[in-house]
């Protein structure tokens, strides 16, 4: 046989043995509860050809290398070929990894439910929880939503720049408010900054750092590993606890 008409075989020879390394990737954690949360922190990249070693009472939510899954110890788990112990409803996950996961109206209100309805939870990923700090993913820095879980009364905080806190800004919510744009007029987010949310039920740590990634990730695993290389631990944590349920 020639050298020519080798050439296929030998390139497709070297395709299929490809093929298993290009297959490997690592699995993230989005949620880690138990004895060894500090071990398996949330955000931590797993290789597949790793084991997990859990104790009793220790649950992880891993996603990548196919759908999320949740594994619960004691144990000793392969990543790659670990349990599938749960798999999210597509649409509610689609609705909470999409840009539009709430319908905010005028009042500030998410439409779920019943009118004014307070859910327990943000609607979304991108949507900003300000009782949770830490640096936050969002597609567009100049247009950013803040959300509270209580709106039961009207609150005033105000917004300051870590760096500078003579450079802040004011920020109402009225009663029946759960949601309210972040003061871009007054105090555009500027990169690299970092700012702290001060007022009633706010604690003085909390401090919030913005990275824009401009789009919606696909799906879970695409957001999973967009939030882990922006270092978004929380929103991690966040669509770990959406993957849980």
């Amino acid at each position: 046989m020639s050298i020519f008409k080798r050439a296929p075989i030998i390139a497709a020879s070297i395709a299929a043995l490809a093929m298993p390394c290009a297959a490997l990737a690592d699995a993230i954690i989005v949620r880690s509860t138990g004895p060894s949360a500090t071990t398996y922190p949330v955000g931590r990249r797993l290789p597949v050809t790793q084991r997990i070693v859990l104790r009793a009472g220790d649950r992880v939510v891993l996603v990548g290398e196919g759908p999320s899954r949740t594994l619960s110890g004691p144990g000793n788990f392969p990543v790659r070929s670990a349990n599938i112990a749960n798999v999210g409803s597509t649409n509610t996950l689609g609705r909470y990894l999409s840009a539009t996961g709430g319908t905010i109206s005028r009042t500030g209100a998410v439409r779920s439910g019943g009118v004014g309805e307070a859910p327990a939870s943000a609607p979304n990923l991108w949507v900003v929880d300000i009782a949770r700090g830490g640096t936050r993913c969002v597609f567009d820095t100049s247009n950013v939503t803040l959300w509270r879980a209580d709106m039961s009364e009207d609150t005033l905080l105000m917004v300051e720049d870590v760096a500078d806190s003579s450079h802040r800004s004011s920020l109402a919510f009225v009663a029946g408010q759960n949601f309210r744009r972040w003061p871009s007029d007054a105090m555009p987010i500027r990169a690299g900054a970092s700012y702290r949310i001060t007022g009633p039920g706010m604690a003085e740590s909390n401090v919030i750092s913005f990275v824009a990634i401009g789009a919606a990730p696909a799906d879970a695993e695409a957001a999973a590993n967009t939030l882990a290389e922006h270092g978004c631990t929380t929103q991690l944590a966040q669509l770990g606890d959406q993957l849980a349920q």
